[in-house]
């Protein structure tokens, strides 16, 4: 793994739900001539073997989440403050309730934050 591949990771961990841009900002304080093509390169990687989870928000830009892992997530109409949010058997829920084979669910769950209260 490479010094920047390790940096990222380490970014991921530490900034939850953190934006491509978000993220060379970080990496940048501990390797300077980091460039924007390597962050989006190995998010790309990352992403493509479930190291890391892309959450796609169109129009705004794709979040990265440290955990892979099925979990939903829920979003701030005000300010965009993106959390992790667990639902015990979803999955089982909504697989009981078709005969259709699932494979995948996301669900997507707008919400205000504390903060913007």
């Amino acid at each position: 793994m490479t010094k920047a591949q390790k940096e990222i990771l380490r970014v991921l961990c530490a900034v939850k739900h953190p934006t491509a841009e978000t993220v060379y900002t970080e990496v940048r304080k501990e390797i300077p001539t980091v460039a924007m093509g390597t962050i989006y390169r190995n998010l790309n990687i990352f992403a493509e073997n479930n190291t890391i989870r892309r959450l796609t928000r169109s129009p705004l830009p794709d979040l990265f989440d440290d955990n892979p892992s099925p979990h939903e997530h829920m979003t701030c109409i005000h300010c965009g403050k993106t959390v992790d949010l667990l639902i015990p058997g979803l999955m089982e829920y909504i697989s009981s309730h078709t005969t259709a084979e699932i494979v995948h669910a996301e669900l997507s769950v707008q919400y205000i934050c504390d903060e913007c209260k």
